[in-house]
């Protein structure tokens, strides 16, 4: 199993409690990551290489909000030292930059198809599991 690669200010989403919104990371210390879930107003801590959390990252074409409301379409996703920052337009054709940490945490992936576009999958050992 990848042992996963956690940087301060990187959005993460439970998979246990997706009802947490997006979780901003930000602290990793001893082999554990802390992780706040503004949507939530709640904080968690895991193990690193045992968390129950999976990366959340947009890709082209996708629409996004950030924390001030402002909603977009993805044209570019740039990755910065961990973290990633989304270019793209607003509904008024208005150029757009914004870094994952400025990202609304309102956010949940309730459908499979969702959850399956944002990465939020098992490992293949939990799938034959689960068969």
């Amino acid at each position: 199993m990848v042992k996963p690669s956690f940087v301060a200010g990187q959005r993460w989403i439970s998979d246990t409690e997706a009802n947490l919104g997006l979780g901003i990371v930000l602290e990793i210390a001893d082999r554990r990551v802390m992780l706040s879930f503004p949507a939530a107003a709640e904080q968690r801590t895991y193990a690193i290489d045992n968390a129950p959390v999976s990366r959340v990252t947009y890709h082209v074409d996708d629409w996004v909000c950030s924390l001030d409301g402002l909603r977009f379409k993805v044209t570019e996703v740039v990755e910065d030292q961990g973290c990633l920052l989304y270019r793209g337009y607003d509904e008024n054709e208005q150029r757009v930059n914004l870094p994952e940490l400025e990202l609304d945490s309102f956010v949940q992936f309730s459908t499979p198809q969702a959850r399956m576009f944002a990465g939020q999958i098992d490992s293949l050992q939990r799938f034959n599991l689960r068969v």
